[in-house]
């Protein structure tokens, strides 16, 4: 019957823009989870970047607190009782002004623990543009209605290749 053919070819035809939006939406949520996957490889990569450039700072750190600590009930004592007794200071003058002394020494050591792990924790705004990139792209995809174009798999492989 020549009707039917002519609803069965319709069909087909009404048919085609749903199969080409289903392959786009399925093509798109690929692409999203390649982005999401590389973008955790990115995160951990610089949190093993971030941890080893913050162990000396996290050691200069410790050491400076813990000599703040320590020195302050033994060899400060120590050394405000010398200057009383050598330069005949006056006992309060001589402890304040080791303490003085002491406090301006472990302040360096730990303002620059400080400063290196600030510069150590700034590898992770890599992580941070690479999403800023990524959503970037998620919105432009959806607003285009053609294809989405190179994937953002593919870009980032081309540009983390060492990864």
């Amino acid at each position: 019957m020549s009707y039917q053919e002519t609803i069965n070819e319709s069909r087909q035809k009404a048919g085609a823009p749903e199969r080409r939006i289903q392959r786009n939406v399925s093509a798109f949520l690929h692409n999203v989870i390649e982005l999401v996957e590389l973008q955790a490889k990115l995160l951990s990569v610089d949190i093993r970047d971030s941890t080893n450039s913050l162990k000396l700072p996290v050691i200069l750190f410790a050491v400076g607190f813990c000599l703040f600590l320590g020195m302050i009930p033994v060899l400060l004592g120590g050394i405000g009782f010398i200057l009383y007794q050598q330069l005949e200071w006056s006992l309060g003058a001589s402890l304040i002004s080791v303490a003085v002394i002491a406090t301006l020494i472990s302040g360096v050591l730990c303002y620059t623990g400080f400063k290196l792990s600030a510069s150590g924790l700034g590898l992770l705004r890599r992580s941070q543009q690479e999403l800023k990139e990524n959503v970037a792209w998620i919105k432009s995809a959806l607003v285009e209605t053609d294809s989405v174009g190179l994937s953002p798999g593919e870009a980032a492989k081309r540009r983390y290749s060492r990864f």
